[in-house]
């Protein structure tokens, strides 16, 4: 026989034996389908009643719009901050070179905001956490705060098992911020303005004790150009953009978890996975037993897989 009948002989061998596995497959899982059946029904069920006996969590969430000139005013927020805690240098790297968004979204993950929180809805008793860094981090796995860029807006959305809690929870993050921007946040305008004010107050004294026609005009064109300077500062600090309160959090009326319906189609179609490779890997096994070659091979695996006894020898 040539060599390209050998191959042509070969291949033929090895598509019937595909077909013939695809047979016995085929074969196998109809034998099965009642164990398939059971084994992904009660996977199902067992995920029906977990999901049924979960506590139900709902979602409360808040929107706001980024102000538009908020780079300046976390700029100074930043350094009033430092200024006070001695690290100005670390904490404005800390935000620098992101977003608007993302610094605001900082800002609510901070500690202060956090230990507020905590302090203001008693939160180490609520998650039943010994340490402050334990509730820092339950409160922060029960708060999702998503960045709507394209609409400079932020999204903050808080879960509790309680509706009327998660809402007041959502809305005190809002809050805690915008006590934040006051207490910290002196812009740049803000600062011109009460840099002028003084310069202002300091030119027209020094102006009431001239008595020199030349040297009186030039101090009430310093004063003027001072006036027009510091008019232009107030100006720019009352177009300070403010945090705007798209949408104010409500009781949710609805769960937002377990998602039953989600957890079943999940529960059923890994069960039936997981039966279907049951069910075949019972057979090839049954099948091993009765042909002695793989017989033992499956004793020999069995055999090294085996923990040996351990003896204790009593002592006398």
């Amino acid at each position: 026989m040539s060599a390209t009948e050998n191959s042509q002989a070969n291949l033929a061998i090895d598509q019937d034996d595909d077909e013939i596995s695809l047979i016995e497959i085929a074969t196998t899982l109809g034998e099965e389908k009642f164990f398939i059946a059971k084994f992904a029904g009660a996977i199902t069920l067992i995920t029906l009643l977990i999901s049924l006996i979960m506590t139900p969590i709902f979602t409360a969430k808040t929107t706001f719009l980024v102000p538009s000139n908020s780079g300046g005013g976390l700029a100074g927020a930043m350094g009033a901050l430092g200024a006070l805690t001695g690290g100005g240098g670390a904490v404005s790297g800390l935000l620098g070179g992101k977003t608007p968004e993302d610094q605001y979204i900082e800002l609510l993950k901070s500690d202060t905001i956090a230990n507020e929180l905590i302090d203001e809805f008693d939160l180490q008793k609520r998650y039943e956490k010994k340490f402050r860094f334990e509730t820092q981090k339950a409160l922060e796995k029960n708060t999702k705060i998503t960045s709507l860029k394209k609409a400079g807006m932020i999204d903050l959305e808080f879960d509790d098992k309680d509706p009327e809690f998660s809402a007041r929870v959502a809305n005190a993050y809002i809050a805690k911020l915008k006590k934040m921007m006051e207490t910290f946040a002196i812009t740049e305008s803000q600062q011109r303005k009460e840099y002028f004010r003084a310069e202002l107050l300091r030119a027209k004294k020094d102006l009431d004790g001239v008595t020199e026609f030349r040297e009186m005009k030039i101090r009430e064109s310093m004063v003027a150009m001072i006036q027009a300077q510091y008019e232009m500062a107030v100006l720019d600090s009352s177009k300070e953009s403010l945090i705007q309160v798209v949408d104010v959090a409500q009781i949710p009326e609805w769960k937002s978890k377990p998602k039953r319906a989600l957890m079943v189609l999940i529960a059923a179609v890994a069960g039936l996975f997981l039966a279907t490779l049951i069910a075949l890997v019972r057979r090839a096994y049954r099948n091993a037993k009765a042909d002695p070659d793989e017989a033992g091979q499956w004793a020999r695996l069995a055999k090294a897989w085996t923990m040996p006894k351990l003896r204790w020898n009593k002592k006398k």
